[in-house]
This record gives C-alpha cells, sequence and structure tokens, in this order.
C-alpha cells in the first residue's frame, strides 16, 4: 500500500478587506497557504491546481474527492513535503 498525503482544499469568502481566497491545508504537516482565488478557473480546486503549475510545482495528484459535508476539496498525492516549502521554491517529483 502506497502512503500519500492529503491537503484540503477549501473557499475562503470575500470580507470588508479582503478579496475571496482559496486556503489549502496539509493534514500531514498541519501547515497552510491562502492564495488568492482565480476567477478565471471553474472551482476552488482547479484554482489551486493552476496555482501549482503556474508556480512549478508538481504534486502528481493521485485522485481528488469532495467533502460534501464540510465544503472542502482533498487531493490525495505522494509527494510528503510541507506546503510552506511547496511555496516558496517549487517541488518536483
Amino acid at each position: 500500500m502506497q502512503n500519500i498525503h492529503l491537503i484540503e482544499v477549501k473557499y475562503l469568502g470575500a470580507t470588508n478587506t479582503r478579496g475571496s481566497r482559496i486556503k489549502a491545508t496539509s493534514l500531514s504537516f498541519g501547515d497552510s497557504v491562502t492564495i488568492p482565488y482565480d476567477y478565471s478557473v471553474n472551482n476552488v480546486l482547479d484554482g489551486f491546481l493552476a496555482w501549482l503549475k503556474d508556480n512549478n510545482n508538481d504534486l502528481g495528484v493521485l485522485y481528488t474527492s469532495y467533502d460534501q459535508v464540510n465544503h472542502k476539496h482533498i487531493i490525495a498525492t505522494p509527494v510528503f513535503e510541507s506546503l510552506k516549502n511547496i511555496k516558496k521554491g517549487g517541488v518536483q517529483v
């Protein structure tokens, strides 16, 4: 059985001082990154994956799922890397 790293991705609505955002949280490391919502893509998951691609990050996504109760996307990847490290330099599998 392969070990996987789960990343939770959710939408953060606009406030009086900030626009809409996407928050991704590593369920293995407990850290997170928050990025601006990209209105040119279809949804939160596509926005996060586009952000990864734009920043030269390849997580080798194995599969995705959606938690309908908590309204969060779940990404499964074989790359065990902190999201803070991914944001800084780019990780390639």
